[in-house]
């Protein structure tokens, strides 16, 4: 059995997917996913099915690097390898190169994929979940006001009870103002979460944060709104704002959250 579990082959293919509309934030326009498609192919002929998409201004990578990555690096390492012994292929995968997050998680997702047919079990069992389903929220791009409180009307009708806002590209006074009109057309009962994509400076956030705690909406948090390595004075905004600030584009492992490093 553990013969018919060995890794036989990995391939990767581009996959684009249009958007209805353009996802827009601080950092970068997009108007079509692009991402890498991974199959991992096991001697018994099951298929593991993952793919990452790369972003070039977070973590530096891009399609190109991605396919080579997975290719040239991540796929000699682990064909011939057994998922009978899990364990150490996953630390075979994370440790293979350094960073290089999406080549590995495009990879890592076939892998579980084939574990949860292998098991007959589903994915969330699998990790020890229960839940047969989750809450998410949904992204209200960068644009004029009225567009943005318009799409978040339409959202909300939609059925979605949270909303994610990015911000960042003017001023701060326009930014309050735009999340002050979102948040009356959608009511109180809808949760907003900001998220900047490191686009104020410190001083920027510190009046952003005192002008959305004056208002009192129903914020959950306010996302990266510092550059990603200005941890000093991401941990001293934390301390003098009510709302609660959470971090994405400083944090890329367990100890970066953990150590701050």
């Amino acid at each position: 059995m553990k013969d018919e579990l060995t890794i036989s082959k990995i391939t990767t293919e581009v996959v684009e997917v249009p958007l209805e509309q353009p996802f827009i934030t601080h950092l970068h326009t997009v108007n079509a996913i692009h991402a890498i498609r991974v199959k991992v192919t096991l001697k018994n002929g099951m298929i593991g099915i993952g793919a990452a998409t790369p972003n070039e201004v977070v973590t530096g990578d891009n399609i190109d690097t991605l396919k080579i990555i997975i290719e040239e690096v991540i796929a000699p390492r682990l064909i011939g390898s057994s998922l009978a012994n899990v364990e150490p292929l996953m630390k075979q995968l994370h440790t293979v190169v350094v960073a290089n997050g999406p080549a590995k998680a495009a990879v890592d997702i076939a892998i579980y994929d084939l574990l949860t047919q292998i098991y007959h079990v589903s994915l969330n069992h699998l990790l020890g979940g229960s839940k047969q389903s989750m809450a998410t929220d949904y992204t209200i791009s960068i644009g004029k006001p009225a567009e943005m409180v318009e799409q978040a009307k339409k959202t909300v009708q939609r059925g979605f009870t949270a909303l994610k806002i990015k911000l960042g590209d003017h001023s701060i006074d326009e930014d309050v103002e735009s999340v002050k009109q979102i948040a009356q057309a959608v009511g109180s009962d809808v949760a907003l979460r900001l998220d900047v994509n490191q686009g104020w400076s410190y001083k920027q956030a510190l009046q952003a944060f005192k002008m959305l705690a004056d208002v009192n909406l129903n914020l959950d948090f306010i996302e990266q709104p510092l550059p990603a390595n200005q941890l000093r004075d991401l941990a001293l905004l934390r301390q003098q704002s009510t709302i609660p600030l959470m971090l994405d584009e400083s944090v890329f492992t367990p100890a970066d959250g953990l150590t701050g490093n």
